[in-house]
Order: C-alpha cells, then sequence, then structure tokens
C-alpha cells in the first residue's frame, strides 16, 4: 500500500509556477529519496506534501485520503500520521530538551507531565539520547539537534516521517551518524520515509526510490536500480554534474 501518492502536484507562487506536475509515490516501509540542486523547489514539494504550503492543483494522497484541499482543521486529524523533520530542526532555545520534544503535548493535550516526560525520555531512547532530557538545546552539538529534532516526531509514533536535507551543514562524520539513525528508525518501526536532499552518498545509501526534481517536474522516477542503470538524458545528465560537482551535501561530502 502506498504512504503517500502525488499525483500532478502544481504549487504557484502568486503567478509563478513552482511546482508544475509533479508525481511520484513513496510505498509502505520503504523510503522515497527527490533529489535535486539547491533552489529546484524540494522544499517546497515537501511543505506542499505535509499541509504548509497550500498546492494550486493535483492530488496528495496520505494514506489513501487527498488532503490537497483539506484546511487546518481537517490538518489536525492526521498530523500524527505524518512527521516532519526540517532542516534547520525548528528547536526552541528557550526550552531544555523535554519540552521540546514534548511541546505539542504540552500545549495541546490533557496529560500529566509525568505522563509526558515518560513519553519524552522513550522517543530520546530511540534516537540515542537518552539523559539528555534537562539539557539546553544550546548545550548541543549540530547532530544532537538533529536528532532531537527527530525525537519530537516519534512522540506521535507517525506512519511516515518526511526528511528535508537531513545531513545539511553536518561534518561527514556525524552525517554518517544520523544516515545511521534514519536507518535504524525505519527498520525499527517500519515508518514510510520521503526525503529531500541533495546529498548523493544518503540518497543512494537510503532511497528504495529515487526521483529528480527539474524544471519543476519529477522526472526518471523508479528503483535506486532503475535510476542508475536508466538512460533517461534529463537523469543522466544531472547525476553527472552531481558527481563532477563535488558538493554532494553542505558538508562536502565526495564519498562513494
Amino acid at each position: 500500500m502506498r504512504a503517500i501518492d502525488v499525483q500532478e502536484l502544481r504549487t504557484n507562487f502568486d503567478d509563478t509556477p513552482v511546482l508544475k506536475g509533479v508525481n511520484f509515490w513513496v510505498d509502505e516501509g520503504e523510503t522515497t529519496v527527490i533529489a535535486g540542486i539547491s533552489g529546484s523547489g524540494k522544499t517546497v514539494l515537501l511543505k506542499t506534501v505535509v499541509g504548509l504550503l497550500a498546492p494550486t492543483s493535483g492530488k496528495i494522497l496520505i494514506h489513501g485520503r487527498d488532503i490537497a484541499g483539506f484546511s487546518q482543521r481537517n490538518w489536525n486529524d492526521i498530523r500524527r500520521e505524518i512527521g516532519m523533520v526540517f532542516q534547520g530542526n525548528a528547536l526552541f532555545d528557550s526550552l531544555p530538551v523535554w519540552e521540546n520534544v514534548g511541546f505539542y503535548l504540552l500545549e495541546h493535550t490533557n496529560l500529566p507531565v509525568e505522563d509526558i516526560r515518560k513519553k519524552v525520555t522513550h522517543s530520546l531512547d530511540l534516537v540515542d539520547l537518552k539523559g539528555t532530557e534537562d539539557l539546553q538545546v544550546d548545550e548541543l552539538s549540530g547532530g544532537m539537534k538533529k536528532r532531537v529534532a527527530l525525537a519530537r516526531t516519534l512522540i506521535f509514533e507517525p506512519k511516515t516521517i518526511c526528511y528535508d536535507e537531513p545531513t545539511a551543514g553536518l561534518d561527514p562524520l556525524t552525517a554518517e551518524s544520523i544516515e545511521d539513525l534514519i536507518l535504524d528508525i525505519q527498520k525499527k518501526l517500519g515508518t514510510a520515509t520521503l526525503m529531500v536532499t541533495h546529498d548523493r552518498h544518503l540518497t543512494f545509501r537510503v532511497a528504495n526510490r529515487i526521483g529528480v526534481l527539474s524544471e519543476g517536474k519529477v522526472v526518471g522516477f523508479g528503483t535506486t536500480l532503475e535510476i542508475k542503470e536508466g538512460k533517461d538524458k534529463i537523469v543522466r545528465e544531472f547525476f553527472r554534474l552531481w558527481e563532477l560537482s563535488g558538493n554532494f551535501c553542505a558538508s562536502g561530502r565526495s564519498r562513494e
């Protein structure tokens, strides 16, 4: 079954089209990576899929429900099914780790604080950060902040997790540890994963399916093997330039 199915998705800013008929899907328990150069619209695509931006037209099926026309009230009903890990982590610097992770539960539920703390501890344990509950955000490394952001998403036990450039700005060793974590979480929890990135190494390590976002459309969509062996001219040129650039991610990794 498909966790996400995007059909002819179009998103305009004023009269300027950014997404021009995007098609791809994410199967349950698998990872789809949408790759593209910086500025190609990957973040716009991800934010549209998770309801942070309104599409101009097209369908976005989340576990079978078309959410393209959902209001914010409708979205609240499925927020726990699809989690988002932002590129910049979106943590509150003024709050300790446990309050960042448990923020939604603290603000929008009547659960006792003790129960929320237990859920936070479990979520942090999943990302190998147990014992950091009372640290301040500014005491954390870049990799730890990324883990806290993921823990905040996991507290809802989502069926699908979306990642926006999860290794951007990280050194090579930290980036690799985040890759390991993403794979481990998917193995443990069986989540579907949608990721946008321009990190070549990450793409080929975690993806079951890959699509290249080019000129507002996803081209050459297929399994990793199909993409590697495919003859689509746009895709082959993209990967040729990607490899030649040596700029596979913000940390400058070029391991392959």
